[in-house]
């Protein structure tokens, strides 16, 4: 004891001479008069003033004081709620993924298990909903309705219904006054402070009139029963639609007393603020249950609304397979009509430009050489009635072997012992011809479109006529055709035009240099079909027409005469009656006239 006292007075007189003599002389005093108790307030005040010193004697205690102030009140909650609802939001948008791996584990099987309830709910509400609508069940429950004039939800909600809670009132039992009033979605409440303040009146009634120990817990009121549950400061009113089992009364009581023992202290201390009871709803909201009608075996199975969603399901089978089979149907109908038009375009002097679709069928747009047959566009039935074509074609020269050689045939008309071949784009000619045939051969070949080169090796001339009568003869067998009604030259007359222009020059030569005067006749020729004038007008027209084109080629104009044949031409085809042909005059020229 004596040695503490020597330790405790050798630690004053050795902090009263650490102090300076002429600042700390006040100090010093209270150090020699207080001794002990200064140094345990200087220590205390050097704990206040250090921050990690006073922050670790926090600490030791915090715990604790948080415990402490929890049980009395609920003020450290409602501190601490915004502070932690930024800490978690702010930790949220920190990193999102880590709170996401955190709760994974547990909202995988929540949100599976949740799904799986809403499905099995929505399929049981959905067979209910279709047996109270087509079941005879139903019908008889419309007529009840229609029969007592009560509205239809309300006789279903009477046949099948076992009980409901429909509404929980929480009232102080010293002041009357409602705390909180909880109601079901299918329930049609009152006025809930008059409602407690009904319940609180009859309640003092029974006190009143009988003992004061007695309380009122059950009211019947036609369907309606009140189950009341009393505490010592709060009672649970429960309003019940049906016959509630004994299970409703268990945990209104469980609810009161858990009540009572949250809320003790502010159910003591009550001054008639409500606000604080507001977190009272989900225990309230816990007994508002319901319980209807069910088998007595098991939970009747959903046939009805299984039957209905197959044969939703069937029907949305049937569509998707129809849906199916219609475009593999359009994608066929698209196929064959491609496959044809490739047809099309594949014959030697035909070119498809464009097809579409019209209302009629399709409408097909191409060039097509005046060569081609119109049967060479063959239409088989299927593609007739499917796809109705109609084709709108432009001329044009097309340069497809098999249609040169065809040109050449039209153009240089070879006697009987010629023969035309085409090896590539090269003219063979074998046989005989006389010597006018030859030069007509040599001098037109070239205007047929699609020929690069002419082979004569194996023809034979002829020398039987002299050069004149040879050009007097080709020019006699040239004929110029047209179509009826018009005046205009085919294509092949615009290609025998600069031939013919040759032979007439050469053939005024050849009668210059055996001083013979020569006259060519240009005969137009009609059938006769038309009217007399109208077939002397085409007549002349198309003579005229030839004359014109001669002349553009140098033929002299006065070695051409103009003239119109009777309406039926001596050659015997219809072709040959819408003609011009040529007749050659030959007449020994005036020694006068010559020199």
């Amino acid at each position: 004891m004596k040695s503490a006292e020597r330790t405790k007075a050798s630690s004053i007189l050795n902090a009263a001479a650490t102090m300076s003599t002429d600042s700390d002389d006040l100090e010093r005093l209270r150090l020699l008069l207080l001794g002990s108790d200064y140094i345990g307030l200087l220590a205390l005040k050097n704990q206040l003033q250090d921050v990690n010193l006073y922050t670790a004697r926090v600490a030791s205690v915090l715990a604790e004081a948080i415990q402490m102030r929890s049980h009395s009140d609920n003020a450290i909650t409602q501190a601490l709620a915004p502070n932690m609802d930024k800490a978690v939001e702010h930790f949220i948008n920190r990193d999102p993924q880590l709170v996401a791996n955190a709760l994974y584990p547990v909202m995988g099987p929540a949100i599976r298990k949740s799904i799986h309830e809403t499905l099995t709910q929505t399929l049981e509400t959905f067979n209910q909903l279709l047996e109270q609508s087509l079941s005879p069940r139903s019908i008889r429950w419309r007529f009840d309705a229609w029969r007592t004039g009560r509205k239809y939800s309300e006789v279903v909600l009477m046949k099948t219904l076992v009980y409901q809670v429909e509404q929980v009132f929480l009232i102080h039992r010293k002041t009357s006054l409602l705390l909180q009033h909880v109601v079901s979605e299918q329930a049609i409440a009152k006025d809930p402070d008059m409602v407690s303040s009904m319940l609180s009146a009859i309640q003092d009634f029974m006190a009143d009139s009988f003992t004061n120990e007695s309380s009122l817990n059950a009211l019947r009121l036609g369907d309606l029963s009140v189950l009341i549950e009393q505490g010592p400061y709060v009672a649970i009113a429960a309003v019940v639609r049906g016959a509630p089992p004994a299970e409703l009364r268990s945990l209104l009581i469980q609810t009161v007393e858990t009540i009572h023992q949250r809320y003790d202290g502010l159910l003591k201390n009550y001054s008639g603020d409500s606000q604080p009871f507001s977190t009272t709803q989900p225990l309230l909201n816990q007994c508002l249950q319901a319980q209807r009608q069910t088998s007595q075996t098991q939970r009747k199975k959903p046939w009805l609304a299984y039957g209905l969603l197959g044969l939703l399901l069937a029907g949305l089978g049937y569509w998707a397979y129809s849906n199916y089979a219609e475009q593999q149907r359009l994608l066929a109908k698209q196929r064959l009509w491609e496959q044809t038009v490739a047809q099309w375009d594949a014959q030697p002097g035909v070119v498809i430009l464009d097809s579409q679709p019209t209302e009629q069928g399709y409408q097909v747009k191409g060039l097509r050489d005046p060569l081609v047959a119109d049967t060479a566009i063959t239409l088989d039935d299927q593609v007739r009635t499917t796809f109705n074509p109609v084709f709108e074609w432009q001329p044009y020269v097309s340069a497809e072997p098999s249609l040169a050689l065809q040109r050449a045939q039209q153009l240089l008309q070879p006697p009987a012992g010629v023969e035309l071949n085409l090896e590539g784009s090269t003219l063979k000619v074998s046989g005989s011809a006389d010597s006018a045939w030859i030069t007509r051969l040599e001098q037109g070949w070239h205007y047929s479109l699609g020929l690069e080169g002419l082979d004569t090796s194996q023809l034979i001339r002829q020398d039987i006529e002299t050069p004149l009568t040879q050009t007097i003869n080709t020019i006699k067998n040239t004929v110029f055709l047209f179509e009826r009604g018009k005046s205009e030259l085919s294509e092949l007359g615009s290609i025998q035009v600069p031939v013919l222009a040759e032979n007439l020059k050469r053939l005024e030569q050849l009668a210059a240099e055996q001083q013979l005067s020569v006259q060519v006749t240009l005969m137009g020729n009609t059938d006769g079909s038309g009217a007399e004038d109208f077939n002397r007008q085409l007549g002349l027209a198309r003579a005229q027409g030839l004359v014109d084109q001669l002349l553009n080629f140098g033929v002299s104009k006065a070695l051409l005469v103009i003239a119109i044949a009777a309406n039926t031409s001596p050659i015997a085809t219809s072709e040959g009656q819408r003609s011009v042909t040529l007749k050659v005059d030959l007449q020994a020229l005036d020694p006068q006239t010559s020199s």
